[in-house]
């Protein structure tokens, strides 16, 4: 809440308009009483015409009371409505009092039905006294009403003094009055200054400004000269006080933004005021008491024991109230999902809910002090976390959020995001530290296998790089050593030589391939076939690789899915896993292998990442073996890693396998635990399509020779060279180009036919594709042959099309000449 007003500059305000009509009435209306007075004085019409005027103000101040209530927010509203009514009970009494005593000529005094509006009108006001800034709500507050009611009762008990003061002497009422007034203008003035610099302040101090002039001139009367009560002057002077809710309606204005905070030591006064009037006003019944008549007196009990019912009532709806409060409270504690708990200065948990005693394995009746919190604690966090609770609970930090791990008694690991906050009493002393904990196990799991994924695709980035630049070189090694390997026919010495640098190439080769294949570089030449007649083929091989110590078991479902895939991409997979595991068995065991359809959920793919919802084929591979640590686990697929002596593995085997399946979109898992063995379950995307035959591939032996005209483009100047001398001597006219710009224009003014393009995929300025492209518009007859060290963005186009041919590097001049006449040798369809 944020209250304005014009003309002044008040603590968490901003200036306002001014509406200065309503306080021009009252001047007005004052004068005009004024003048009634000066021209008539008490005879003729001058009284009348000065109740009027007095009851113009009280109809004004109602009116301004209503109007300020529609600018308010929610306790500006109750507090001009509760004055709008006090001014409203006020001008009842004064249409009663100028009818009765100014027109039919009786007192007023004598009339308990014009009397008692003048008396009791003061309820709503000082029902305001106990309205509260920061925490009134809106709609029907049944605490407020019986507040409410009490002082109607109080102010209806002194009223009945009034009324037998009143039969007694005039000046005895007005001294009661004066009491009362100062009673509530203390309250206000009270009210006004514990608000302090709140904006509420100045509504208090406003109206104890009004009833302080209200005040004085009860003081005028009581101690003034004799008979001013029957002066005409007086009904001026007594009219002036309302000035100062006229001017501090038409100058209140309340904005819905944020109020500022009270005080810390405001409730405990607040508290003392809402319970301080309701003292005073019985007590001050009690000593009127003495002097009231038997009738008044028991009109007086009557309105006691109301009273005290009404406080009873009240109390009833507090109690309900603080128990349903106490019900939701412990309702949303009970029911958090978020682990929850309280610990006093000793250590001892006051309060822990069932979510935070889930999450770290206890029982619900189980005792929780520090020491159990210690004890759950992971081992190497145990150190830090005493610290920085120590720091806590020694006043060096008032919160302390972190992420902490616990180690269940059951052994499991679980993680909490941990929010520690200091609570403290009312003297600033520490009291309870509230613990929040949020489960993120589940979090920190994806975490780690995000942060896994991510280095394992650096790692295949980097790798495929590497791999990518030595496939050059090994192509160029090999190419030479293969050709002078047969220009050595009488030199066995020399000849044997050079093929062991062939021999050494070709394992350099085999890396770089495996390399490729983890880093889903490799260029793979997909076909629908079924698993389960490349699992059946490769049986017996399997049998003869992991020996007879070894039993294996093949089980293949039926009607198993068709997937696409590179089939001598997946025998690699297979038998990498196949070598692990005997490798895991070195006493002997069981190897098992299966195949099935299965269905992966949306809620499998959240819970492992780099899963996708979908139809997949599984292929199981199963072992008893030695198990794997599950520290080790997460690093099993990193190339070169490896747990097997030196010398007994490179550590590129489950590499492979891992880059093969994620080439071919598939996901792999892995289940083991140490001494158990482990469980491999490769999942390939199942396709709508008819499975192919898988059959082994053609290899050719002599170099083939030809006399038809070739397009060598490749921008490794090594490699272009190996490839045209070993085209050359095999017959083939052959024309070079570093760049496809330069083959692009020679493919257009080159006069004589071109056969075959052979080109790498990637190069500087436009891809072997694009190239081809260009070209064949030109030379639709014109066969195409890609060659490329990895699988760049653009080979996956290019391998996916049936009629592609592909030489993957590094090759031997035996295996270039054989793929450059399978080619030639293939019908060339034309379309135009």
């Amino acid at each position: 809440m944020v209250v304005e007003c014009a003309g002044k500059s008040l603590p968490h305000s901003i200036p306002m308009r001014t509406s200065r009509k309503s306080l021009i009435a009252g001047v007005l209306l004052l004068a005009l009483q004024a003048c009634a007075l000066l021209k008539f004085g008490r005879d003729s019409f001058g009284p009348l015409l000065s109740d009027l005027a007095q009851l113009g103000l009280g109809i004004l101040a109602v009116i301004t009371s209503f109007q300020a209530a529609r600018r308010s927010g929610t306790f500006g509203r109750i507090f001009w409505k509760l004055a709008g009514a006090a001014f409203l009970v006020w001008s009842v009494g004064q249409v009663l009092g100028t009818y009765y005593g100014s027109i039919l000529n009786f007192p007023t005094q004598r009339l308990w039905g014009v009397d008692v509006f003048y008396h009791v009108w003061v309820a709503p006001l000082v029902m305001c006294l106990f309205l509260d800034p920061e925490a009134e709500a809106g709609g029907v507050d049944w605490q407020r009403i019986l507040d409410f009611a009490q002082v109607v009762i109080v102010i209806f008990l002194v009223y009945l003094y009034f009324s037998h003061l009143s039969m007694q002497s005039d000046v005895e009422a007005w001294r009661l009055a004066l009491a009362t007034d100062a009673v509530i203008t203390t309250g206000f003035f009270a009210r006004a200054g514990f608000a302090r610099r709140h904006p509420a302040a100045w509504l208090f101090r406003q109206f104890g400004y009004f009833r302080l002039l209200a005040f004085a001139t009860d003081l005028y009367i009581v101690f003034g000269p004799p008979n001013i009560i029957n002066a005409a002057w007086f009904d001026v002077v007594w009219g002036v006080p309302w000035l100062v809710p006229l001017l501090t309606a038409s100058r209140w204005r309340e904005t819905s933004q944020q109020s500022p905070v009270l005080p810390s030591a405001l409730p405990a006064r607040r508290l003392l005021i809402t319970q301080l009037f309701p003292l005073i006003f019985p007590v001050l019944v009690l000593i009127m008491a003495s002097q009231v008549a038997r009738m008044q007196l028991a009109l007086a009990a009557v309105a006691v024991l109301l009273s005290l019912g009404l406080s009873y009532a009240r109390l009833l709806i507090t109690s309900q109230a603080g128990e349903r409060s106490e019900r939701r409270f412990r309702a949303v504690f009970e029911g958090s999902p978020v682990g929850i708990a309280v610990i006093d200065m000793q250590g001892k948990a006051y309060e822990i809910n069932p979510a935070y005693r889930r999450m770290l394995g206890l029982s619900l009746g189980e005792p929780v002090t520090n020491e159990v919190f210690n004890e759950l604690t992971y081992p190497e966090h145990r150190e830090a976390d005493r610290a920085r609770y120590l720091e806590l609970i020694t006043g060096k930090r008032e919160q302390d959020r972190r992420e902490k791990r616990y180690l269940r008694r059951d052994g499991r690991s679980v993680w909490a995001d941990l929010n520690l906050t200091m609570l403290r009493d009312s003297s600033g002393a520490p009291q309870y530290v509230m613990v929040m904990a949020i489960d993120i196990t589940e979090r920190k799991r994806l975490e780690e296998q995000l942060l896994q994924a991510q280095k394992m695709e650096a790692i295949g980035t980097l790798s495929g790089g590497i791999a990518h630049d030595f496939n050059n070189l090994l192509t160029v090694i090999k190419g030479y050593s293969q050709l002078a390997v047969q220009r050595l026919q009488h030199e066995p010495e020399l000849r044997s030589q050079i093929e062991r640098v062939e021999q050494a190439a070709e394992q350099a080769a085999s890396l770089t391939r495996q390399l490729l294949a983890f880093s889903r570089r490799q260029v793979l030449q997909p076909r629908v076939f079924d698993l389960n007649v490349l699992v059946t083929n490769l049986d017996k091989m399997l049998r003869r690789l992991i020996g007879e110590h070894i039993e294996m078991q093949t089980k293949t479902a039926t009607d198993l899915g068709a997937v696409k895939a590179d089939p001598s991409q997946i025998e690699q997979v297979i038998l990498n896993l196949a070598v692990n595991a005997r490798d895991a068995m070195p006493a002997g065991g069981k190897l098992s292998m299966e195949t099935g359809n299965v269905h992966l959920d949306e809620l499998y793919a959240l819970e492992h990442l780099g899963a996708r919802p979908g139809q997949y084929v599984m292929l199981r591979v199963s072992d008893t073996g030695v198990g794997i640590e599950p520290a080790m686990q997460a690093r099993i697929f990193e190339p070169f890693f490896t747990t097997k002596d030196p010398g007994k593995g490179t550590g590129l085997g489950l590499a492979m396998v891992y880059g093969i399946v994620k080439q071919s979109g598939g996901y792999i898992a892995v289940e083991s635990e140490p001494g158990r063995g482990s469980t491999f379950k490769i999942y390939l995307p199942q396709v709508d399509e008819p499975a192919a035959a898988v059959t082994p591939e053609s290899s050719r032996g002599a170099a083939a020779k030809g006399s038809e005209t070739i397009l060598l483009v490749e921008d490794d100047p090594r490699v272009r060279e190996l490839a045209r001398t070993v085209l050359r001597s095999c017959g083939y006219s052959v024309l070079t180009s570093e760049n496809p710009l330069t083959a692009a224009s020679l493919g257009e003014n080159y006069a004589g036919p071109i056969h075959l393009l052979l080109t790498d995929v990637v190069m500087p300025g436009m891809s072997g594709r694009d190239l081809a492209n260009q070209l064949l518009a030109r030379r639709p007859a014109m066969r195409i042959l890609y060659m490329s060290g990895y699988a760049s963005e653009a080979m996956p186009r290019v391998v996916l099309d049936p009629d592609t041919f592909f030489l993957p590097k590094p090759f031997s001049p035996t295996a270039l000449t054989a793929k450059v006449r399978e080619v030639l040798d293939q019908p060339k369809t034309v379309t135009s």
